[in-house]
């Protein structure tokens, strides 16, 4: 338990405190046990005595472990229930194995610990009290404000993993800031709300730490101005001292939606209005939007601060927007699921990208999110390691919200028919944590990369193309010196292996890029497959005549239709299917090979894994939990800290001189949540924000209501 932080004539006591002052069921039962008294025990020989005291210490034991569940524990008692993932046809991808688990979980959440206080060790011994550590040339960086954002993103960490005299410096380093002083200094509001007044507002919410809240508070107060737009919309910087705004005229999705939790939480703690009005115009904004250009439910990357309306026709889950679609869903879990537009905008634009945004790999069948252009209707094929926080975020719509609002989105949820809204969500989960998975058990580090991108069917056959003409060519000049040698100098015209003389040769094989991309899009495949036209053991479309069609492109229309299911659901297998050994015929190439230590590390992000875990139960995410844990401790672990990788590819790895905080914000407190016990931030009493600093569930109170002007 940690200390009391501040002495105020109230107690406040963080859950930590509220644990340590119930009495335990263990030490209730051994003063229940002291105070039984028989007389007649004294006539009782010694054997009898030691039978029956044993007897009742059983007794006792079983009490204990069939006694009231933890405060805060989970919902619902264990066993799990059934896996959500058990899709009706005979066929789950996360069958529970059904045995005890040998592994000891907690101690190796302990190691996660030692890992985070050798990174924050060696931030405060070379760095502290600037931003970050170079944890190679043992230096410091002041790359976002100057006001120690390792120490505040990770304060939250620190408090959850008990460490009470590092949490203790941080706070006094908290004490000591100044957010106004600098009269020049334009602070980014996307990095500043979400690290800095996040880090702040979670760590009071933990700890009750009122010099938490009042830092907040000021924060808060001078990051409001960078809302004064035409549109409402934040703008890209502001200057906290002067209030002046800078950036251009059109701002991110990702950077002007990424705001909503943090101040309207705030505006609960301080009962202050013109928090909630800012976070709530910027959702109302959302809400509105005129999206008539665009395909129902998708929200474009780009917006224009004066108009409050899209400007640009990329699509995308990654960068740029990634975040926005989390704060859909996470607001209105936050407000204990009471703002119907917050739902609206999270299953809209679900509904969105799971028809527009999803496809298969054309070799390995491996589910993939990606950016599309709607204009062009074309998709970039990029799959970006920041689209890997979109399974959980998918698992957890699933877990909390009640089956009947996804009703509304679901073509099929009044015939009973599958694939349901409730199950696309389920299913896309499961297949793009697979896949993000698959991108870095590939790598010889096992490691990935920060973006790879997908190679269309026609970029495959004329990579294949190329390389039989290049082993052709190689054995042509070989044939040609051997004769040249035997002939003494002698040239002669080369020879196919076919025995036949070389003639020009043919031009690589085309495909319909089009309708390539129709047949490989899941919404797509997914129909087939639910009418019997695509069969999900072999990953091929079934034709006319009902025979596989392993390659090619034909009308989707013309397929034979059995109205039955054929294999398991597209996209889901586990492990997919084996890359062949040349790279260059892997399903997809390194964008940007680095590594950035982010929380979407190995298999997917840390945040889904620990989502995955929650939500079904199923080891096998925590087993990949530590799979990724193993990988960073080997490979990028130095002296003071840990550092980036320049190339994930390549052994052995180029470190770079860089630790971000959100290796310790985020990464690390994922980790240790994954390998904890379950009732430590259980998902229905607290949602984290995008840099996985964990807010309480709340409501609003009428009085709140009234004084705000909610009518929800």
């Amino acid at each position: 338990m940690l200390p009391l932080h501040r002495e105020t004539s109230v107690r406040r006591g963080g859950w930590r405190d509220m644990l340590a002052d119930s009495p335990s069921d263990s030490s209730a039962g051994l003063r229940l046990f002291s105070i039984i008294r028989f007389k007649s025990m004294r006539r009782i020989s010694r054997t009898a005595f030691i039978l029956f005291g044993g007897a009742l210490i059983c007794l006792w034991l079983i009490a204990t472990r069939l006694g009231p569940t933890p405060f805060l524990g989970r919902p619902f008692s264990h066993p799990h229930p059934p896996s959500p993932y058990d899709f009706g046809i005979g066929y789950d991808v996360l069958s529970p194995g059904g045995k005890p688990d040998p592994v000891d979980w907690q101690a190796r959440a302990e190691k996660v610990k030692e890992a985070f206080l050798h990174a924050y060790h060696g931030y405060e011994q070379y760095a502290s009290p600037a931003d970050e550590l170079l944890p190679l040339s043992n230096t410091s960086i002041n790359n976002f404000n100057g006001w120690s954002v390792t120490t505040v993103d990770s304060l939250d960490t620190m408090y959850l993993m008990g460490l009470h005299d590092e949490f203790e410096r941080g706070l006094q380093l908290v004490e000591g800031l100044q957010f106004t002083t600098q009269a020049k200094m334009f602070v980014p509001f996307f990095e500043t709300v979400i690290r800095y007044l996040g880090g702040l507002l979670s760590a009071y919410a933990l700890s009750h730490d009122t010099v938490l809240l009042k830092r907040a508070d000021e924060l808060g107060a001078a990051l409001l101005p960078a809302f004064n737009t035409p549109s409402g919309f934040p703008a890209f910087a502001v200057n906290p001292a002067t209030g002046a705004n800078s950036g251009g005229v059109t701002g991110w999705l990702a950077e002007i939606a990424s705001c909503m939790m943090e101040y309207k939480y705030l505006a609960k703690l301080t009962g202050k209005k013109e928090y909630y009005d800012a976070a709530n115009t910027v959702m109302r904004r959302m809400y509105d939007a005129n999206l008539t250009l665009y395909p129902e439910g998708l929200l474009p990357t780009l917006w224009n601060l004066s108009s409050g309306q899209p400007v640009n026709d990329q699509v995308s889950i990654g960068a740029m927007a990634d975040s926005a679609f989390e704060y859909f869903l996470k607001q209105y879990l936050l407000t204990n699921q009471t703002e119907a537009e917050s739902l609206s905008l999270y299953l809209r634009t679900m509904r969105g990208i799971i028809d527009n945004n999803l496809f298969l790999s054309p070799k390995r069948s491996l589910l993939y999110v990606t950016d599309i252009h709607t204009r062009r209707n074309m998709p970039s094929r990029k799959f970006e390691h920041l689209a890997c926080f979109l399974p959980g975020l998918l698992a957890l719509g699933a877990e909390q919200l009640p089956s009947t609002a996804f009703a509304p989105y679901s073509d099929l949820a009044n015939s009973g028919s599958t694939p349901s809204e409730l199950e696309r969500h389920m299913w896309a989960a499961s297949g793009l944590a697979v896949s993000c998975g698959t991108m870095y058990t590939d790598m010889p580090t096992g490691l990935g990369a920060d973006e790879v991108v997908f190679k269309s069917l026609s970029e495959i056959e004329r990579t294949r193309w190329y390389q039989e003409k290049q082993i052709e060519a190689e054995r042509l000049r070989a044939e040609i010196l051997r004769k040249e040698k035997a002939g003494k100098g002698a040239r002669s015209p080369p020879v196919l292996s076919n025995g036949k003389m070389e003639v020009r040769p043919k031009p690589p094989p085309s495909v319909n890029q089009t309708a390539e991309d129709e047949k490989l899009l899941w919404a797509n495949v997914l129909s087939a497959w639910r009418e019997g036209r695509y069969d999900g053991s072999t990953n091929h479309y079934i034709d006319a005549n009902g025979k596989e069609e392993a390659g090619g492109v034909y009308p989707l229309q013309h397929a034979k239709t059995s109205g039955i299911p054929k294999g398991p659901v597209p996209g889901l297998r586990d492990p997919p299917l084996d890359a062949p050994e040349e790279s260059e015929l892997r399903d997809y190439r390194r964008a940007n090979p680095t590594f950035q230590l982010r929380p979407e590390v190995r298999f997917l992000t840390i945040e889904s894994l620990f989502i995955m875990w929650r939500t079904t139960g199923e080891k096998v995410w925590r087993e990949r939990g530590w799979a990724a844990f193993e990988a960073i401790e080997e490979q990028t672990r130095t002296q003071s800290g840990y550092a980036t990788i320049r190339d994930v590819s390549m052994k052995p790895v180029v470190l770079t001189d860089s630790m971000p905080s959100f290796f310790l914000a985020e990464t690390l407190k994922y980790l240790y949540l994954l390998f904890s016990d379950e009732s430590l931030l259980p998902l229905d009493k607290f949602v984290l924000n995008t840099e996985a600093h964990p807010f309480p569930v709340f409501e609003w109170t009428e009085w709140e209501k009234t004084k705000f002007g909610i009518t929800t």
